[in-house]
């Protein structure tokens, strides 16, 4: 893993972003599948398509867990969506297209529910 810098540090305190360059390994037909994508869609480099990959798959992959988690019911759908750092507008979207109802909650998961949205928005 490397570590480098966006941009110069200015004054004592000021945040600098930090970039981490991460790599994969493909086999040379994937490469070319990427170029061949990448430029049939535009995109400025290879790394341009690479990175707009990673960011749907990673969200694709948090509100899947996140669907699974919830259907364990034992936290409620804003301590869901707070654990894998989705909206709860969102995880429950996703919860209404899988056809999973986020109605059957017991009291304490409501007031679970309740306290969370207190906390999170009034404190």
């Amino acid at each position: 893993m490397t570590v480098t810098l966006d941009k110069p540090a200015g004054m004592i305190g000021e945040k600098v972003n930090r970039s981490v360059t991460k790599s994969i390994r493909m086999t040379a037909k994937e490469a070319e599948e990427l170029s061949r994508l990448s430029r049939l869609l535009s995109k400025p480099n290879d790394a341009a398509l690479l990175y707009e990959a990673y960011s749907r798959g990673m969200k694709a992959i948090k509100l899947d867990e996140a669907v699974n988690e919830y259907t364990k019911r034992e936290r409620s759908l804003g301590e869901v969506a707070e654990l894998f750092a989705i909206s709860s507008a969102d995880l429950a979207r996703e919860l209404v297209k899988r056809n999973i109802p986020t109605l059957e909650v017991s009291i304490d998961q409501a007031k679970a529910n309740l306290d969370h949205l207190i906390r999170r928005h009034f404190s």
